[in-house]
């Protein structure tokens, strides 16, 4: 299976270096000695792939990750942060802008924050973590 960044917003995640796929969908769950992940979908905690070796997963050129470290700086900003805990509907929502939505989701004592860019034809979601407040100006990745 491939993962890789391929453009700034733009990941291959997929059997094919062809299979975009939009950040934010799935999270991870490494096992406790990090050699299988888990991956479910965010928004119903659904798996979607269940003990893979980190060893399955490929890089733009074919080869396989060399270390569970490397596979985890190549999926940097791919997966959900919220690696344990189930989103479900957000807390707030800003549609004040015609081309970003906000969606604020309440996590411990600040939020998961999705920012759904929609200023072109392939829509992007892009996260942070921080205050609501602070939601327009935090770094999204």
């Amino acid at each position: 299976m491939y993962l890789f960044k391929k453009l700034p917003n733009t990941w291959i995640f997929g059997e094919t270096v062809d299979s975009e796929c939009p950040a934010g969908i799935f999270r991870i769950e490494p096992s406790t000695d990090s050699t299988t992940v888990t991956i479910r979908y965010c928004q119903r905690d659904i798996f979607y792939r269940s003990n893979l070796p980190f060893g399955s997963f490929k890089k733009a050129n074919g080869d396989a990750y060399a270390s569970f470290a490397e596979f985890k700086v190549a999926y940097a900003g791919f997966f959900s942060n919220a690696e344990s805990e189930i989103l479900g509907n957000a807390n707030f929502i800003d549609t004040t802008l015609a081309t970003v939505i906000y969606e604020g989701y309440k996590a411990g004592a600040s939020y998961r924050i999705c920012k759904v860019d929609i200023s072109t034809p392939i829509i992007s979601r892009t996260w942070a973590t921080g205050a609501w407040a602070d939601h327009a100006t935090l770094t999204y990745e």
